[in-house]
């Protein structure tokens, strides 16, 4: 008899973030097992004025965390558990059963990242099953590549349910190099080179609270101090109309201080034609890459020289007057129907250009009664 209580109490102490095999009934016993529920999952967009949610689509999947917040706890750790999102009911669940992650009595720590990664042992996607240690790589913007992130939030088996905003993990760089309007030459951009001490080529985050940290592989800082930009180089500036962009997903990093100029921080080193072209933007003008934002920095040349240097700071997807992809040009007809053909003789089109002004977009109409 004694070895039989002995049983029940260790299958009662042994709850948590654990498979449910042979836990308590949670309908039962709501404190000693229950089911992980997510309320609701969304990306956050925006800043504290402009916040928007947006939903996952059906089908997306996300990886979990659960660890007990005591140093001794009865729960039994999850790493990169997968959950997706049903199209038929809308709800988050586990890949089976034996997958669910469930809840006891102790408090527990619930976090994750998206979109999940099977962490393959032996590959460099293992890190993936570590929440300290999620790969990042300074790369190309690619919508593909983005990663988000949701940091701890406190749950057990009363506290069950999670409401899951996930923020960007990564900093945006938009960089754009054009000449002056005045100057008549050609140049060519051979190449692009970022540079600054606290620069990361790969890094790691830790997502139960935002931290980026140093990647395990990064022995001898052989993946920190710059980064060389290639995509689409050389790139021929032939008038002024034309310019060189360059879109990065940057990893978050607090620049330091140029060691000779103590008020400057990160160079741009420019090829043009051959030649070595530098800047070293102010501190104050670019201070850090921080998750979420975007950093527009603009360039201007006159011959084999920067001349001019401006920084902007914006939301993810705030665009920029006359910057890259600064507008949108739309056609109407006088019902208000989009027109995407040739415009006709005699007839009336209201064209609208949606554009950048100061903190919020505005729509210019123009009415032209005659079809140009």
């Amino acid at each position: 008899m004694k070895g039989v209580l002995y049983i029940s109490f260790l299958v009662c102490i042994l709850l948590g973030c654990s498979d449910s095999d042979g836990l308590p009934d949670g309908e039962k016993d709501k404190t000693a097992r229950t089911e992980l529920e997510i309320v609701s999952a969304s990306i956050v967009e925006g800043n504290t004025q402009t916040r928007a949610d947006v939903p996952f689509t059906p089908g997306s999947s996300i990886a979990l965390f659960c660890h007990g917040q005591a140093a001794e706890t009865s729960y039994t750790p999850v790493n990169n558990r997968k959950y997706t999102l049903n199209s038929g009911d809308s709800k988050w669940t586990a890949e089976s059963e034996a997958t669910t992650i469930y809840l006891g009595g102790e408090k527990a720590d619930v976090c994750g990242y998206y979109p999940y990664v099977e962490g393959t042992v032996g590959t460099a996607d293992t890190l993936y099953n570590v929440r300290t240690t999620i790969p990042m790589d300074t790369q190309d913007y690619d919508p593909s590549k983005e990663l988000y992130y949701v940091a701890n939030q406190e749950v057990d088996a009363k506290r069950y349910f999670v409401e899951m905003h996930f923020k960007h993990a990564y900093s945006r760089l938009v960089l754009n190099i054009g000449v002056e309007d005045a100057y008549p030459a050609t140049c060519s951009i051979n190449s692009v080179a970022l540079a600054n001490d606290s620069l990361f080529r790969k890094a790691v985050i830790d997502i139960t609270s935002g931290t980026v940290g140093i990647h395990p592989d990064d022995t001898e800082k052989q993946f920190r101090g710059g980064y060389n930009i290639t995509k689409d180089l050389p790139y021929l500036l032939d008038s002024p109309d034309k310019k060189y962009q360059a879109d990065l997903l940057m990893i978050p990093t607090k620049l330091l201080p140029d060691p000779f100029e103590p008020t400057k921080g990160l160079s741009v080193i420019v090829n043009v034609s051959g030649f070595p072209a530098t800047v070293i933007i102010p501190i104050d003008d670019l201070s850090d890459f921080e998750s979420g934002k975007k950093y527009v920095v603009s360039l201007k040349l006159r011959g084999i020289a920067i001349k001019s240097v401006t920084v902007t700071t914006t939301d993810w997807d705030e665009k920029i007057l006359n910057e890259g992809v600064d507008y949108e040009l739309k056609v109407f007809d006088v019902n208000g129907n989009e027109h995407t053909g040739d415009l006709e003789s005699g007839k009336t089109y209201y064209i609208v250009v949606s554009c950048m002004q100061d903190s919020g977009w505005v729509d210019i109409v123009i009415l032209d009664s005659n079809a140009m």
